[in-house]
C-alpha cells in the first residue's frame, strides 16, 4: 500500500523509494556541516550576484522611451535597451516613437515636442510665441512669390 508524506503530494509505494526518499532527507537534513557548506557557497556566489544584478540595472523607463523621469538621480543604468528595442529606438525619426504592442512594432507620433528647454525666459517665450503666429504668414508669401514667379504649374489632374 502507497505512504503519503505529510504536507507533501509525494506518495511511496515500494520499501525501495522510501529508503531512497530518507537517503535524500538525511542528506539534505540541516546539520552543522550542511549549514556550513551552505554559508561557503552563499559567500563564493555573493560577487556572482553582484556582478550580474550591476550588469542587469538598467532604467526600464530609459531602455522603452529613452526618457527617464529619475534623470540623473536615477539609480539604475541608461543604456540601450537589448538588441530588438535598440534596433526600434535606432530607426527612430524626430515626429514619432516605435513600440512593440502585443509583439508588433508600431509607430506613435509625438503630440508635442518642445522646442525651447527648461523654463527660458520671458523674452524668450514672447519671442517664440510670435515667431508661431506670424510662422503660416511665412510660408503664404512663399507661396505666392513662387506663383508670381510661374513655377506653379495650375493645371493639375
Amino acid at each position: 500500500e502507497p505512504v503519503f508524506i505529510e504536507g507533501t503530494n509525494i506518495s511511496l509505494q515500494t520499501e525501495e523509494d522510501i529508503a531512497r526518499w530518507i537517503a535524500e532527507r538525511r542528506k539534505k537534513w540541516p546539520t552543522r556541516k550542511n549549514v556550513e557548506a551552505k554559508t561557503q557557497d552563499q559567500k563564493e556566489k555573493a560577487p556572482e550576484k553582484e556582478q550580474l544584478l550591476s550588469k542587469l540595472n538598467i532604467c526600464k523607463f530609459y531602455a522603452r522611451n529613452k526618457r527617464c523621469k529619475f534623470g540623473t538621480k536615477c539609480r539604475n543604468v541608461h543604456e540601450s535597451g537589448t538588441g530588438q528595442n535598440h534596433q526600434a529606438t535606432a530607426s527612430q525619426n524626430t515626429s514619432s516613437t516605435r513600440k512593440m504592442i502585443n509583439g508588433v512594432l508600431v509607430n506613435i507620433p509625438q503630440r508635442y515636442k518642445k522646442e525651447v528647454q527648461g523654463a527660458g525666459s520671458l523674452f524668450t517665450k514672447l519671442v517664440q510665441r510670435d515667431l508661431y503666429e506670424h510662422e503660416n504668414n511665412v510660408i503664404v508669401d512663399f507661396i505666392q512669390y513662387l506663383d508670381s514667379q510661374g513655377v506653379i504649374n495650375h493645371d493639375v489632374t
